[in-house]
């Protein structure tokens, strides 16, 4: 096992020495204890661990709802008849029969028949893609019209869609350029902090004051370094960020380029398809020879 300082070690050694302390002042009949601030640390960053989970859930959430939108069954071609399957059954060169408005259960190559498929899930392109002999088709996305067959060339893991969700639970789990640095700062600087709070301690020992004085500005220096800010804000700052860049359609390759977002000025689109909402709309009617719109539309 390789152990090494993190920013729950600073926080485990103020807690505990707070409430050790607080022991040994009660058993002394003493009233002045701190129990109240080991409790508070604890409380404090048990609350940032919860709110960092209930985002972690949050932004499962995105996950889950790509994983709905895959298909559950699919029909093959087994001898010449039709045969109802689950999609885990699907195996490489399967020979699979889509009909009009059905999801297409994984990735493959029509080898009979012509469509038009709405790839918008994939694409955010808003009109149907034409579809003939060899072209290519990705799971979970619908076939609009006409009736084919394809031959199963990806499943599971090794679809489109699988791996744009591959893509967005490693950008969860990627930690950014600053909770590296934060976790290499924590390396060195708990280190140190142990040792100022030992020479504190020394100090006021060689200095002559009682113990519970030495104990209590040894105490005060690992309590008030506890860096739960640092340790805790950021992660959940990133997946904060992450989850509403999801719901808002953005899909991170990783985490660490959110801190790189405040430089973009400018951004390229490759087509139009992406920034629509997939769905057809009239926008402006315009009324020629004198026709009135009323009656035109009626």
């Amino acid at each position: 096992l390789k152990f090494q300082f993190s920013m729950e070690t600073l926080v485990s050694f103020g807690t505990l020495t707070a409430y050790s302390y607080s022991v040994y002042r009660m058993l002394n009949g003493h009233i002045d204890v701190y129990y109240d601030t080991s409790s508070m640390i604890i409380a404090f960053v048990l609350l940032g661990k919860f709110l960092e989970n209930a985002s972690k859930s949050k932004a499962s959430q995105t996950i889950k709802k790509l994983f709905e939108l895959q298909a559950k069954k699919a029909t093959i071609l087994d001898n010449n008849q039709e045969k109802v399957i689950e999609v885990d059954d699907l195996k490489i060169n399967d020979l699979v029969v889509v009909k009009a408005g059905e999801k297409i259960p994984a990735d493959g190559l029509i080898v009979d028949g012509y469509s038009y498929i709405d790839e918008s899930m994939l694409t955010g392109e808003s009109l149907a893609v034409e579809k003939k002999e060899s072209s290519k088709v990705y799971s979970a996305t619908i076939n609009q019209e006409g009736r084919f067959i394809f031959k199963v060339t990806a499943v599971g893991d090794d679809t489109a869609l699988s791996k744009i969700i591959e893509l967005v639970e490693k950008a969860q789990e990627e930690k950014t350029d600053t909770q590296k640095l934060a976790d290499k700062i924590s390396t060195w600087f708990i280190p140190v902090v142990l040792i100022i709070a030992l020479a504190t301690g020394l100090f006021w020992f060689l200095s002559g004051a009682a113990l519970n004085i030495v104990l209590l500005n040894a105490i005060s220096v690992l309590v008030v370094a506890c860096p739960c800010a640092l340790g805790l804000a950021t992660p959940m700052a990133t997946f904060v960020a992450i989850d509403k860049a999801a719901e808002m359609g953005i899909i991170l390759k990783n985490s660490s380029l959110l801190e790189e977002l405040n430089k973009i000025d400018t951004i390229v689109f490759d087509k139009t398809g992406t920034l629509t909402e997939s769905k057809m709309t009239v926008k402006e009617i315009k009324v020629l020879n004198n026709l009135i719109e009323e009656k035109l539309l009626f």
